[in-house]
């Protein structure tokens, strides 16, 4: 299963500080990095350690944002003969259980990222989407053995697919919050996700520099949200959101998600 990194403008930290340096060494040659063309030579020479470990680049036109980058990451796979892939955002970390007794988190060592991943891939044997829990809201699961499962939840950041299912999806729908209407369209088509909470993800920074937050304004923000709200009406509903982090950004146009119903939906 191969691990596919969409980054833009981040190559000085990927490796440093992201999602690629939290990657095992014996797995970068399983991941793939997806680049604009103009900052491939950026990207190469700041990952050349993890490149000479077998870390690839796919490198797509500078005019596509993240939406047509995932449809991409969708037809490589399946041009490669890859049943089952994951794909993960540039600035992730990663937290695991402590116990199966209580609900705190600890950094993840690279056994534990390894057996994330064996996780992943394995319950990809029987939903079409998997995702790691994000690390806000982690504690709700309650305490319990790994990999602590839940059905039909919200899977961003962090998530595995099977090739085919995914690529029969209808993409670039949306600018943003594309990852939304895929799960979305999926739970519709009575295909549930499957949510791990024995480990978790999280972001350093809501909007950081770099990726989408070069294009993503408020405006950009409310105006997408309305119009995925619009595609799938009776499962989602505007709000407002304030995080602590992300500037003028941090205050913006969300929308509540009702995962489970859509769900439901499918089985009437």
């Amino acid at each position: 299963m191969r691990i596919y990194i969409p980054s833009f403008k981040r190559w000085k930290t990927i490796g440093v500080e992201g999602t690629v340096a939290r990657i095992p060494y014996s797995e970068h040659q399983r991941c793939v990095v997806v680049v604009r063309h103009c900052e491939q030579d950026d990207y190469h020479r700041s990952l050349m350690p993890y490149i000479n470990d077998g870390l690839k680049l796919l490198v797509v036109p500078d005019d596509i944002q993240i939406a047509e980058k995932r449809r991409r990451i969708g037809l490589h796979a399946a041009a490669h003969g890859e049943e089952k892939f994951a794909m993960m955002d540039d600035d992730l970390v990663f937290a695991v259980r402590k116990s199966e007794t209580g609900t705190s988190l600890r950094r993840q060592d690279d056994s534990d990222f390894l057996e994330m991943l064996v996780s992943v891939e394995d319950h990809l044997e029987r939903y079409a989407h998997v995702a790691i829990s994000l690390r806000q809201g982690n504690n709700n699961s309650g305490p319990g053995p790994s990999p602590l499962l839940a059905e039909c939840g919200r899977g961003i950041r962090c998530v595995g697919y099977k090739t085919e299912t995914f690529n029969s999806c209808e993409h670039g729908r949306v600018r943003i919050m594309e990852d939304i209407d895929i799960t979305l369209q999926l739970l519709r088509r009575g295909m549930p996700n499957a949510i791990l909470f024995w480990w978790a993800q999280d972001q350093k920074q809501t909007n950081a520099p770099g990726g989408c937050s070069e294009w993503r304004t408020k405006e950009v923000q409310e105006t997408e949200a309305l119009k995925l709200h619009a595609l799938h009406p009776e499962f989602t509903k505007p709000r407002e959101k304030a995080n602590k982090t992300g500037g003028d950004f941090g205050t913006r146009t969300e929308l509540t998600v009702f995962w489970r119903k859509a769900f439901q939906s499918s089985q009437a």
